[in-house]
């Protein structure tokens, strides 16, 4: 007898990235070299830009959310500025971003999931988080999203 996986309703699910405060992420950001932002107030909630220009490459993240406590979005995007097209700086910084801990996550499962993925792209969903990666060599970029269930 085949087992049906549950999904709960739209009212009940998660619409921030559960066990993710904006303060966790800005600080492993900036212990990793990035400048970050205050908060810029949105339309629909905030945002923090993080990013840093190195030798090797540019990094740039942004987390949306509605309050510091309630992220709903991370965007990272590297490049690298000595216009090799080898992915391994995109691999070490976004596999290590795909696997920052929330409720429901899974690291290792994310981190291997990108560099597996880094040059076809695709998408992953783990624990309510869509992940989805896209680019060019040289320039890859990770989203990390819980989908907007008031559409």
């Amino acid at each position: 007898m085949p087992v049906e996986e549950y999904t709960p309703s739209p009212a009940l699910r998660p619409q921030r990235i559960p066990g993710i405060e904006s303060a966790d992420l800005l600080g492993a950001l900036e212990s990793a070299g990035l400048k970050c932002t205050s908060p810029a107030v949105l339309r629909r909630g905030l945002s923090w830009t993080c990013s840093a220009q190195t030798t090797r490459g540019d990094y740039m993240v942004t987390l949306y959310g509605d309050r510091t406590d309630s992220i709903r979005q991370v965007s990272a995007t590297v490049s690298q500025s000595d216009g090799s097209a080898s992915d391994m700086l995109a691999v070490m910084f976004l596999a290590n971003l795909a696997g920052v801990p929330y409720q429901g996550s899974e690291p290792q499962r994310a981190r291997q999931w990108v560099s597996a993925n880094i040059g076809p792209g695709g998408t992953l969903a783990i624990g309510g988080v869509h992940f989805e990666l896209s680019g060019a060599p040289g320039t890859r970029t990770l989203d990390m999203v819980v989908p907007d269930v008031r559409r």
